[in-house]
C-alpha cells in the first residue's frame, strides 16, 4: 500500500533550522528535494487516531486495533512507513548531477516574510521573521506496510488527517490523505546455473545498528550490519539463517573486511608503505594502525570509508499516558513547583536525541558458505536496527556470483578475526585464551589447523539474545575484531568458523597468506571506496524528462536566471552608450526612475526599444534619454549559453557543468517565455544598479 499526501496549501515541515537568511527552513534530502519523515508522518497519524477516538468513532475492542497499529513504549507497531518522497523522485533525484542543491529546492518552495504588528498596526521593531514553505499542490508518497485487516481503520485515520506541519492554524498545512493500493512489480527470481554467493544488501533507507558506545542522547552506529539484525530479520519472513555472518561494507567487486591490527602505516608521513609486526620494528618513525575496513589483492590495500549521517530527533513529553489532572499540572507553565517534583518521571521530558546512521544507498555483502541458499530472498526488503518501522532500515537484497577463484592456505598463514571470538574453557565458562583457541582451532571439521601464535589481539565485550528467555544474555569477554593469529594446516576456504556461539554469528574468521610487501592504495582520498556522496547520479533519459517536463521548466528557468546573471555578458550588458558615458553624460536619479517604471510596463515577447519609441517618441523624455546613450537591446542569452569562456571551462572542471553542455542536453525543454522573463528582469537590474551607484555618487 501507499499512502499519498496531497498539498492544498503552502506547507512548513521542519525541524527547527534556520541560517542568516532564513529563519525557519524546510526540510531537505541531499537532492535538494522536499521530504516528509517517516517519524513525523507516524506521530501525525497516530494524532489523527487519537483525535477519532476522542470523538467516539471506535468502541473499547476497535481501540486495542489503534494501540496495535502505532504501538507503545512497551510494544512494537505493526505499521511500517518509509519517508514521504515526491512523486517521480527517483528521476528527480538524478536532475542533481546537473543543479545546486540550492536551485532544486527554491523550484519547490515559497520564502515567505511575516511581521508582528503593535496596538497602533505599526511592525514592531526586530519582529521581521522569514520561513521557507512548500508550494501547493505537490504530491508525496509513502511506502506503508500494515495488516490488511486494518485497512479500513487506517483509510479513516488518513481521511481524518487534513492538517500537518507548522503554522497549520494560520492557513498552512493543509493537506489530503488517502491510501492507494500498489501493485507489486516484483518479479519472481530466476534460477541461474551459476550459483550466486554473495548477498548483497542494499541500503534503501538510512539505518541505525547501535553500538555500545555512546551517551543518553547520542546513539552511534558500528559500520556494517550485524549478523544478530540480519539473522533477526531472515526470521520474520519465516527464513532461518543458521550461521549468520556479519555483512560488510561492498564495492560491486569486492568485500571490504575489517583491517588486521597488525597493520599500520607511517602516522605523520604521505607514505604508502604498509607496516605488519615484523617490519615495523625496522623504522622508529611514529606510526598508526591501518584501521576501518579494507581489501587486500595482488598486494595493494584498499581502504573503505563508510559513509555515516547524524540525524536529530524530538521526543515529546508523553501526554497520552498522564491522568487528567498531570496533563493540568503539566500544560500550566506556572505550576513549576509540580514539575520539578515529577523530574526524573520520563513522561513529563521533553527530548532531544540525535542518531549516527549508516547512510542510503551504500552496499554491504556477505560471502556466503555451507551451500547456502537464500534466493528465494531475491528482491526482497528488510528491515534492520534502531526504528526499523519509521525512516529508517530498509535494506533490500540481491545477489552476484563472486568472480574470484577459491584459494587454498597450506603451511603458515594467518588468521583475521572478522567477528568476536567467544570461546568457552573446560568448565565451560568464557575465556579468551591461546589455550581455548587452540582447542576451538583443532575442533573445525576438514581443516587441521594449529595456533602457532597469537600475533595481536584485544579484548572486547559481547553479548546475545536468548530466544528460550526472551532476553539478552550478560555480557562476555572475547576477542576483538581485528585480532591476528599466525597458524599452520590446510584451509580450503578463505573464510572458517569456530563452533562457539557460532548460530549467533560469532568466531568469523579469514584467512590471508601473509602481509609481507604490501603499498596503500595510491591517492587514497580520491579512491576510497565510498562514493556514495561524490557519485553523481546518471542523467535521466528523454522520456523520463518528459515525465516531470513541468517541475523540469521550473528548474530550468531558474537555474537558467542564475547562470546569466553569473555570466560575463551580464556583467558587460550597460543601459547607457560607452561614449556618452565618457563625455559625462549620466543619468538622473528622477530619469532612472521612471525608465524602470516604463520598464516594468514592457512586454515580454517584443523589442524593449521599439515599444519606448512608440510611446514616448513624442516626448521630451524619450528626446533626452536618447541625448544621454540609452541602451535598451536585449541581453543575447543563447550566446551566454552556447559559447563556453575560461572560468566556464574551470567550472566544468570542478563537477560543475558549463553553460553549454547544459543548455545543448536540456535545449528541448528551453521556451521562449523563460527567455524573455529573464531579459526583461536583466534591463530592470541594470537599471537599479545605476540608481544605487548614483546614491553612492552623491553621498
Amino acid at each position: 500500500m501507499k499512502l499519498k499526501i496531497k498539498l492544498l496549501s503552502n506547507t512548513i515541515i521542519t525541524n527547527g533550522s534556520g541560517d542568516a537568511l532564513i529563519d525557519l527552513d524546510c526540510d531537505y534530502n541531499e537532492y535538494g528535494l522536499p521530504y516528509i519523515s517517516a517519524k513525523r508522518l507516524k506521530g501525525m497519524l497516530k494524532d489523527s487516531a487519537n483525535e477519532l477516538i476522542s470523538m467516539g468513532c471506535w468502541t473499547e475492542d476497535k481501540k486495542k486495533d489503534i494501540l496495535k497499529l502505532f504501538g507503545n513504549e512497551n510494544e512494537e507497531g505493526i505499521i511500517k512507513l518509509s519517508d514521504a518522497k515526491l512523486e517521480n523522485s527517483e528521476i528527480l533525484e538524478k536532475l542533481s548531477s546537473d543543479f545546486n542543491q540550492e536551485i532544486i529546492k527554491n523550484s519547490f518552495s515559497v520564502i515567505l516574510n511575516q511581521t508582528s504588528l503593535d496596538k497602533s498596526g505599526v511592525a514592531k521593531k526586530g519582529s521581521l521573521r522569514r520561513f521557507r514553505a512548500y508550494d501547493k499542490e505537490l504530491v508525496f508518497e509513502s511506502d506503508i506496510e500494515c495488516n490488511y485487516n486494518l485497512k479500513d481503520k487506517l483509510e479513516l485515520i488518513c481521511l481524518n488527517l487534513r492538517y500537518i506541519g507548522h503554522k497549520r492554524t494560520r492557513g498552512f498545512g493543509k493537506v489530503k490523505c488517502e491510501i492507494i493500493d500498489s501493485l507489486s512489480n516484483e518479479k519472481a527470481a530466476q534460477t541461474n546455473e551459476t550459483h550466486k554467493d554473495i548477498m548483497i544488501f542494499t541500503l534503501l533507507d538510512d539505518v541505525v545498528l547501535t553500538s555500545l558506545s555512546g551517551d543518553e542522547n547520542t546513539v552511534d552506529t558500528k559500520g556494517y550490519l550485524s549478523a544478530s539484525a540480519i539473522k533477526g530479520a531472515f526470521k520474520k519472513l519465516g527464513v532461518e539463517y543458521k550461521n549468520p555472518q556479519n555483512a560488510y561494507f561492498y564495492d560491486d567487486k569486492n568485500i571490504f573486511y575489517p583491517a588486521p591490527m597488525n597493520l599500520k602505516k607511517l602516522k605523520y608521513e604521505d607514505d604508502f608503505v604498509v607496516f605488519n609486526e615484523i617490519t615495523e620494528k625496522n623504522n622508529d618513525k611514529k606510526k598508526s594502525s591501518i584501521g576501518g575496513y579494507v581489501c587486500i589483492k595482488n598486494g595493494i590495500l584498499t581502504k573503505a570509508k563508510i559513509s555515516t549521517t547524524n540525524k536529530t530527533h524530538v521526543s515529546l513529553a508523553d501526554k497520552e499516558n498522564m491522568s487528567k489532572a498531570e496533563r493540568e499540572k503539566y500544560e500550566d507553565d506556572t505550576n513549576q513547583i509540580e514539575l520539578e517534583k515529577h523530574k526524573d518521571n520520563k513522561k513529563y521530558k521533553n527530548k532531544i536525541f540525535s542518531y549516527t546512521a549508516l547512510r542510503k544507498g551504500q552496499k554491504f555483502a556477505i560471502k556466503l558458505m555451507y551451500d547456502e541458499d537464500f534466493s528465494k530472498l531475491d528482491g526482497k526488503v528488510l528491515r534492520l536496527g534502531k526504528s526499523a518501522n519509521s525512516q529508517y532500515g530498509r535494506v533490500k537484497i540481491s545477489f552476484k556470483s563472486s568472480q574470484d577463484k577459491e584459494t587454498s592456505f597450506n603451511g603458515e598463514f594467518y588468521l583475521v578475526a572478522i567477528s568476536p571470538i567467544l570461546l568457552r574453557n573446560e568448565i565451560g565458562g568464557f575465556e579468551p585464551s591461546f589455550d581455548a583457541l587452540k582447542s576451538a582451532l583443532k575442533d573445525i571439521e576438514e581443516c587441521d589447523l594449529e595456533l602457532k601464535e597469537i600475533i595481536i589481539s584485544r579484548y572486547e565485550k559481547a553479548q546475545f539474545y536468548n530466544n528460550s528467555y526472551k532476553c539478552k544474555t550478560p555480557q562476555v569477554m572475547g576477542f576483538s575484531i581485528g585480532s591476528v593469529l599466525k597458524v599452520s594446516g590446510n584451509l580450503h576456504s578463505e573464510i572458517v568458523q569456530l563452533k562457539t556461539q557460532d548460530k549467533f554469528g560469532f568466531g568469523w574468521l579469514k584467512a590471508y597468506k601473509g602481509f609481507n610487501d604490501l603499498k596503500l592504495e595510491k591517492d587514497e582520498e580520491d579512491k576510497q571506496t565510498n562514493e556514495i556522496s561524490q557519485n553523481e547520479p546518471k542523467r535521466p533519459s528523454n522520456d523520463e524528462l518528459k515525465t516531470i517536463e513541468i517541475t523540469l521548466k521550473n528548474i530550468l528557468k531558474q537555474d537558467l536566471e542564475q547562470r546569466v546573471f553569473l555570466s560575463k555578458g551580464y556583467k558587460d550588458y550597460a543601459i547607457q552608450d560607452e561614449n556618452y558615458k565618457k563625455h559625462g553624460e549620466t543619468f538622473s536619479a528622477s530619469e532612472l526612475s521612471r525608465m524602470q517604471s516604463i520598464a516594468n510596463a514592457f512586454e515580454l515577447d517584443k523589442d524593449f526599444k521599439m515599444q519606448f519609441k512608440e510611446k514616448y517618441e513624442e516626448s521630451a523624455f524619450y528626446k533626452k534619454m536618447q541625448d544621454k546613450g540609452l541602451r535598451l537591446e536585449k541581453i543575447d542569452i543563447k550566446k551566454i549559453m552556447q559559447n563556453e569562456t575560461k572560468d566556464e571551462k574551470q567550472k566544468s572542471n570542478k563537477k560543475q557543468k558549463s553553460n553549454k553542455e547544459i543548455y545543448y542536453f536540456y535545449k528541448d525543454f528551453y521556451t521562449e517565455e523563460m527567455f524573455f522573463s529573464i531579459e526583461k528582469k536583466v534591463l530592470i537590474s541594470k537599471i537599479k544598479q545605476a540608481r544605487k551607484e548614483l546614491k553612492k555618487d552623491e553621498k
